[in-house]
C-alpha cells in the first residue's frame, strides 16, 4: 500500500525510487573533479529493492531509467548542465537499443558507464554501459538531440560550448539504422 488514498500506485512508486535516487547520487557530483567531454564517466551504484521485478533480478525497463542517471552524472561533471540552464537548451531522446548480457541480482554492486558515443548532424548517441568487475552486463545506445526555441541544434556546436572541437568519432554502428528517415509510406528500419 501507499500513502497515496491508501491504494498501491505502481508508478508513484517508481517515480518515487527514482526521485530518492537522483537524490542520493546527484548532490555529490556538484563536487566531483570535472571531466573532459569525450571521457567515459562512472557511478557507482547497486540494485535497489524497486530496481526488481518478479524475477528477483533488475527489471529491464529500470536499467534504461539508470542510465538517465548516468546522463545527468556526465552533464553535471563536464559543465553542460551549467550550460544547459543558461541557454535554455533541453535533451531530448529519440531512440534507444540496448543489449543484456547478465542478470543484476537484488542489492548487487555494479558501475554504469556513461559516455558521448559520436554526432552527426543535429544527434548525438550516448553508450551506456553496467559493468560488474570487467565484465559487461548490460550495454546500450541511445539517440537524441538538443532543442533551443523550437529547434534541434547541432551537436558539433554544442560540443565546441564545451570545448571540444575535434570531429565525432565513427557513429557507431548500431545507430545506422536511426540516421535515415523514412519517407511518406515507408516504415522506419529498426535499431
Amino acid at each position: 500500500m501507499s500513502l497515496l488514498g491508501g491504494r498501491a500506485y505502481p508508478a508513484a512508486s517508481m517515480l518515487l525510487g527514482y526521485i530518492a535516487r537522483l537524490a542520493v547520487v546527484l548532490p555529490r557530483q556538484l563536487f566531483a573533479e570535472r571531466v573532459e567531454p569525450m571521457s567515459p564517466v562512472r557511478l557507482p551504484m547497486h540494485v535497489w529493492p524497486g530496481d526488481v521485478d518478479l524475477y528477483l533480478h533488475m527489471n529491464n525497463g529500470r536499467y534504461l531509467t539508470l542510465m538517465d542517471v548516468g546522463r545527468y552524472q556526465w552533464s553535471l561533471r563536464t559543465g553542460f548542465a551549467q550550460l544547459m540552464l543558461r541557454r535554455q537548451w533541453w535533451p531530448v531522446l529519440s531512440g534507444a537499443s540496448i543489449v543484456y548480457r547478465r542478470e543484476l541480482r537484488p542489492m548487487q554492486r555494479f558501475e554504469l558507464v556513461t559516455q558521448v558515443a559520436g554526432w552527426e548532424g543535429k544527434h548525438f548517441w550516448f553508450e551506456h554501459r553496467i559493468e560488474v568487475g570487467s565484465s559487461v552486463y548490460a550495454s546500450a545506445l541511445v539517440q537524441g538531440v538538443i532543442r533551443a526555441r523550437g529547434r534541434s541544434l547541432p551537436f558539433a556546436q554544442v560540443m565546441e560550448s564545451l570545448g571540444v572541437v575535434q570531429p565525432s568519432p565513427p557513429v557507431p554502428d548500431p545507430a545506422l539504422p536511426w540516421r535515415t528517415r523514412p519517407t511518406a509510406g515507408e516504415s522506419r528500419p529498426r535499431p
